[in-house]
């Protein structure tokens, strides 16, 4: 499926489904600043910004990033919704795990999006941005001992 908006040098974006139901923008637009940006807007209005993932990726590199912004206004207070640093972070190892053919990076991308998944899908496991009870820390935590929980049942 591919998402409006002008064409990039190296193709348009493409949005894709993503782990816990929300929609993943998958471009070719090498660290380009700006497409990373407005991903929110070419996603949908399904986007949620808090949990959003984003991946700038070429050929040879990629960056993974929280899709929002760092928020600093709340920085230090057990505020900020991590998920979408930790999604990043699996899209990244996905990103290793295709170019390396490495199932390892593969596997582990899926362990953290499935752990993410499941802490998300239940609200005492969320944070307050998403009218759960939890704090950074706490659902950092939560989703760490629901990535072993998942690794060992794999």
């Amino acid at each position: 499926m591919r998402a409006p908006g002008p064409a990039a040098p190296h193709g348009p974006p493409r949005v894709s489904e993503r782990a816990h139901g929300l929609p993943r923008l998958d471009t070719d637009w090498t660290l380009d600043r700006p497409a990373a940006d407005k991903a929110p807007i070419f996603a949908g209005e399904n986007a949620c910004s808090s949990t959003a993932s984003s991946l700038n990726a070429g050929d040879a590199h990629a960056l993974a990033q929280a899709q929002h912004g760092s928020a600093p206004d709340i920085a230090g207070q057990d505020r900020a919704n991590p998920a979408s640093l930790i999604g990043s972070a699996a899209m990244l190892l996905n990103w290793l795990g295709e170019r390396r053919n490495d199932e390892r990076f593969t596997r582990a991308a899926a362990t953290i999006e499935d752990a993410l998944d499941r802490a998300i899908a239940s609200p005492q496991w969320r944070t307050r941005d998403l009218g759960g009870p939890l704090g950074t820390k706490a659902f950092g935590a939560r989703v760490a001992a629901l990535v072993a929980e998942v690794a060992n049942a794999r």
